[in-house]
């Protein structure tokens, strides 16, 4: 995740940190072994991913933190799967040597698991009459901005 920052991949690096949190849940301990990645895990991770789940996390001033997380949607669960693979291909990578004969981790539960695919994401653009109607709106000096954003927000959905 280090060489993720340092590559200006911040994002990648925040999901991949969010996957080990995960994973750390799950077991309940810091370290798991790439030998529990398996098939029959990943279908069990799957059905604790849907679930709300409660986690203590370390705050920012050294107190624990805890939250309440809500189940993951399809969209969620396919993002945190394909962040796992893809960790765990970094592993293979890391500690297989297939030019070597050194083969640490022989097994890859992704070949039976299938990610499927992600849900369409409803459409959230605004039409270009719609930005118009924003740049053109005329305020009553009376009216506060607070009052301004909420009939500009009446007036764009649909009612």
């Amino acid at each position: 995740m280090k060489q993720l920052r340092k590559d200006g991949r911040d994002g990648t690096a925040n999901n991949h940190r969010a996957v080990r949190n995960s994973l750390i849940d799950y077991f309940g301990r810091e370290t798991v072994s790439v030998n529990k990645i398996t098939y029959n895990f990943l279908l069990s991770w799957e059905r604790y991913l849907k679930t709300d789940r409660e986690h203590v996390r370390g705050g920012n001033q050294g107190q624990e933190v805890k939250t309440i997380e809500k189940g993951k949607k399809k969209s969620g669960i396919y993002n945190n799967m394909r962040d796992l693979r893809t960790l765990f291909n970094a592993a293979k990578l890391k500690y297989n040597d297939d030019e070597l004969g050194i083969c640490r981790i022989r097994h890859y539960p992704f070949i039976k698991y299938k990610l499927g695919a992600t849900s369409k994401t409803k459409k959230r653009n605004i039409t270009l009459e719609q930005i118009k109607m924003i740049r053109d709106y005329q305020t009553d000096p009376l009216y506060n901005t607070l009052v301004f954003g909420k009939r500009i927000n009446w007036e764009l959905t649909d009612h």
